[in-house]
């Protein structure tokens, strides 16, 4: 299907309907704080800040760049 970035612009074109990020840093700097290693302590933690309102914070902006985030996941962390 393509590259994130790839998958990330069919999206916003409407050909494609959705798709999972892997690192979301693409949309927007501030999302490089999902990146920084020991920022969390375990997955309740993750779970409890990203589903909270600094989730919300750090989902709109992918909003900014023309998606609409839906969900939270993860795939393991440091």
């Amino acid at each position: 299907m393509g590259s994130e970035a790839e998958m990330a612009e069919m999206t916003k074109l409407g050909t494609m309907e959705a798709f999972m990020f892997g690192r979301m840093e693409s949309q927007g700097k501030q999302l490089y704080t999902l990146a920084v290693p020991f920022v969390f302590k375990d997955y309740e933690h993750v779970n409890r800040v990203l589903s909270g309102s600094i989730g919300d914070y750090l989902a709109s902006f992918t909003e900014d760049n023309g998606l609409k985030l839906l969900g939270w996941t993860h795939s393991g962390f440091r």
